[in-house]
């Protein structure tokens, strides 16, 4: 979302995903930046007003809890991390015609985020002549999570509307009251007339600061544990190490 978040060559090696300076195709697309931008914006500022709202539930948890008592430990406010983080991540996102025999989640498979919030925008899906596709053409084909409860929903979000995820640094900073949001992408049934589709999209990653200490109230491990996480951890490293898993 920033063009620059530090000058400190040595920050931009250690966490590259975050410190390095964006790169634009100014001259082949000039209207491409501010577009994103813009939007990125947006989608930042309703994540805000939603981690308000994340706060208040997570204050009334911890007053039944005995936080505000002594009895407890305070966590972290939603908010203000992600309000003073230079680290939110915008993508433009192709999810290329699926290949003959691919698998129902073949677009993206079941996979958390490791960030704080993923706001997103509504999909457009395109056939092969580029061509608009309603709702990708039905078949179960999108956004699909799954529920506390175990249960597998389709996510449709409406034009001009925006949806929200919790990731896994949500999670670990609530102390387990909030569940990073399972999910998975469906492309369309190997050898069906939507074969030849595409979804595109635009997802930013809300996220803390690389140096933010990434900790959970004492005694709540168990329920904060997710992903590569280890007590101690700063979110940059625990965001290496998630990396580090997935893409070797």
């Amino acid at each position: 979302m920033l063009d620059s978040v530090t000058e400190d060559t040595q920050l931009q090696a250690e966490f590259p995903a975050y410190a390095r300076p964006n790169i634009w195709p100014t001259q082949a697309l000039p209207e491409l930046e501010p577009a994103f931008k813009e939007c990125g914006r947006i989608i930042v500022a309703a994540g805000l007003h939603l981690a308000c709202r994340c706060d208040t539930l997570l204050a009334a948890r911890q007053r039944e809890a005995g936080g505000e008592a002594g009895t407890g430990t305070v966590c972290p406010s939603l908010h203000d991390t992600l309000q003073t983080s230079p680290c939110h991540k915008a993508r433009l996102l192709h999810y290329y015609a699926a290949p003959g025999g691919a698998a129902s989640d073949s677009w993206c498979a079941w996979h958390t985020d490791h960030g704080s919030l993923t706001g997103l925008c509504a999909a457009q899906y395109l056939d092969a002549g580029g061509a608009a596709v309603a709702g990708g053409g039905g078949g179960g084909v999108g956004l699909h999570i799954r529920t506390l409860h175990g249960q597998v929903v389709r996510v449709g979000i409406p034009p001009e509307c925006l949806a929200f995820q919790l990731g896994e640094a949500a999670q670990v900073l609530s102390g387990g009251l909030f569940t990073a949001t399972l999910h998975c992408v469906v492309g369309p049934e190997p050898g069906s007339g939507g074969s030849q589709l595409t979804r595109e999209t635009f997802a930013v990653f809300m996220q803390p600061r690389w140096d933010e200490p990434l900790e959970c109230a004492e005694g709540c491990e168990g329920e904060a544990s997710v992903g590569q996480w280890r007590r101690g951890m700063t979110f940059g490293e625990f965001a290496e190490a998630t990396f580090a898993r997935y893409y070797g």
